[in-house]
């Protein structure tokens, strides 16, 4: 069984909602830190005990518009209350082997909790092993209705942004570094 962590710093979420909340028509794309997470699996049958989970600050938003920020993190989002985003796998579906051991993609079925609410997600993605299994990286898009959880959307006066976001991530994640031993 393979054991990898998610590196938080070469890993990336970014959350994309519709005006009218950007400066033009159009989008409004924000970015978000990953806290920590696992990737588990036999790289020989990857479709057999996978399990992935991820930990989310909400509180690092970041979608370079300060006031906007400030919006979403105090009125939707509820930072103060909500301190985490959880994603943590239930199984994979529709697994495609491209290469043995190495490259794939499928489906992951897992619960996401955000604001307080859990609910399932269906996430698509397509994912590379390293032959020498020190790097796993996986990339991919889901879009849901973010009010399904309890998240208000976003309001510039009168205006909501839209209840749909589209996520994007790439995921990262190498063997853990072993304990340094102490002197």
């Amino acid at each position: 069984m393979m054991r990898l962590t998610v590196d938080p710093l070469t890993s990336t979420i970014t959350a994309t909602v519709d005006k009218p909340l950007s400066r033009m028509n159009g989008s409004v794309a924000g970015s978000f830190r990953i806290i920590s997470g696992e990737v588990q699996g036999d790289p020989a049958n990857p479709g057999a005990g996978a399990h992935v989970e991820l930990i989310i600050d909400p509180t690092s938003y970041s979608s370079g518009l300060a006031h906007r920020d400030n919006a979403v993190l105090a009125k939707s989002l509820q930072t103060a209350i909500y301190s985490d985003i959880r994603f943590v796998s239930s199984r994979i579906d529709d697994l495609k082997i491209e290469a043995p051991g190495a490259m794939g993609s499928g489906v992951i079925d897992g619960n996401l909790t955000m604001h307080g609410e859990t609910r399932e997600l269906r996430v698509p993605f397509e994912a590379t092993l390293q032959p020498d299994h020190q790097e796993f990286f996986a990339d991919g898009t889901v879009k849901f209705d973010y009010t399904n959880w309890g998240v208000e959307p976003p309001r510039v006066m009168f205006m909501a942004a839209s209840k749909e976001v589209t996520i994007d991530f790439h995921i990262v994640a190498r063997p853990a570094a072993a304990p340094t031993p102490s002197p």
